[in-house]
């Protein structure tokens, strides 16, 4: 696997202004999951013409939760960074009360095939022939796949080595296990890796 970007090249992307949770307006909400306690927001920080995708995520609450704090105000939180890598962060955001823990993930720039896969899906029921597959699906998905920057600085060391759990460097055998960015590292009850 060959990298796509000079190795002086830093491995997040940097926004043209610095990362101000305070500054960003939100400009459409992409989705709404009640259940899944998420919410995904399109908008730009100031000074920044880039869309950035917003991913709030409510954290899972310990089994001694007594409390839930009733009202968000993003003056009131401070953020602290718990992965970067190429345009992915995650930033876990605390307010007064530890247990109203909101897990944010950022996207930024985003291109317009994040803005897609985040916006809420319309579902259609369709029986998929071979010939389908081949014609129609097969062709969507090569033509819309996501760049694979992230995994290339995973494998190469520059980025989350502190979420690798296990490398196996064996040209026929080995793998990664580590952290995903699903998980802020902290709730064993959202516990979710990745092996590659």
């Amino acid at each position: 696997m060959t990298t796509n970007h000079d190795d002086n090249e830093p491995v997040c992307k940097k926004m043209k202004s610095d990362f101000d949770l305070k500054s960003f307006k939100i400009e459409e909400t992409l989705n709404f999951k009640s259940r899944d306690k998420v919410i995904i927001v399109k908008g730009k920080f100031d000074g920044n013409l880039d869309d950035s995708v917003l991913i709030f995520e409510k954290t899972a609450f310990p089994e001694n939760f007594n409390d839930i704090q009733k009202s968000i105000s993003l003056d009131e939180f401070e953020t602290k960074n718990i992965m970067c890598n190429d345009i992915y962060r995650t930033e876990n955001i605390n307010g007064m009360d530890s247990i109203n823990s909101i897990k944010l993930t950022v996207i930024s720039p985003a291109t317009e095939k994040h803005l897609q896969r985040y916006k809420k899906p319309k579902f259609h029921f369709i029986s998929e022939t071979p010939s389908i597959y081949n014609d129609v699906t097969l062709p969507f998905i090569q033509k819309n796949n996501f760049s694979n920057i992230w995994i290339e600085n995973l494998i190469h060391k520059k980025a989350e080595m502190d979420r690798v759990l296990l490398n196996i460097e064996d040209t026929e055998n080995g793998f990664i296990l580590a952290m995903d960015y699903k998980w802020d590292g902290v709730n064993i009850e959202d516990i979710h890796y990745i092996a590659i």
